[in-house]
């Protein structure tokens, strides 16, 4: 098998994969590619989701990276809607979540991250308890951003969820006329994690800034010199 015609299968229909295997037809790669992804839209960009889309600026169509007829000229099969349940790596097949099953030379996964849901403890699978990480998460964000009198509330950990996400989502909300809170037990978390990072990168670091510190002494030492 040479690898310019190898059957290579990109597992996660998101921007890495989409753009994963345009590269590869693009560099010559004449063998077939099988892009999968378990939603049912062409791969689409995500940071609008929380931007243009969510205040109906955009059509959901213009979120797609490329049309239809970019995978269809380029000979690339896209499984739109298709879950993969499994990888045999001894027969080199992806188990699809229906039962079939797609042979492969190459596989590359390019399936992104899921976003931690609250505890159901702690109502986690309440009603208007949302998550932002795909299309099918913005549309009902979208939905509860366009009606007046909500109070929307946002409580995240992440880096990305607090600089980004949730900043355009709430300040998008007061101008419909709704009040927002960010919950503050998130913000005392992340910068309670920020702190631990902090002293552990000291920690890391200790060893090495000892190092190049007796380095400098020795060579600061003339010759016969006792330390």
């Amino acid at each position: 098998m040479q690898a310019k015609s190898a059957r290579i299968v990109v597992v996660g229909a998101g921007q890495a994969g989409a753009a994963l295997v345009a590269k590869l037809r693009a560099l010559g790669h004449d063998g077939p590619l099988t892009l999968i992804g378990a939603e049912p839209d062409l791969p689409y960009q995500r940071p609008p989701l929380s931007k243009a889309y969510l205040k109906g600026e955009l059509e959901r169509e213009r979120l797609h990276l490329r049309p239809a007829s970019f995978y269809a000229e380029n000979g690339i099969t896209v499984e739109t809607g298709r879950a993969v349940a499994a990888i045999d790596r001894a027969a080199k097949a992806v188990v699809l979540a229906d039962g079939a099953r797609l042979t492969y030379d190459l596989l590359a996964l390019t399936t992104g991250a899921t976003p931690r849901r609250l505890p159901t403890a702690i109502g986690g699978d309440l009603d208007g308890v949302l998550v932002m990480r795909q299309l099918a998460d913005a549309v009902p964000i979208a939905r509860a951003h366009h009606r007046r009198g909500r109070n929307p509330a946002a409580a995240d950990t992440g880096n990305v969820g607090q600089r980004q996400i949730i900043p355009r989502i709430l300040q998008a909300h007061p101008a419909r006329g709704a009040e927002t809170c960010l919950r503050q037990g998130a913000v005392q978390r992340l910068e309670h994690r920020r702190a631990a990072r902090g002293t552990r990168r000291k920690e890391l670091h200790r060893p090495i800034a000892q190092l190049q510190e007796r380095h400098h002494l020795a060579r600061r030492r003339r010759p016969g010199q006792q330390g």
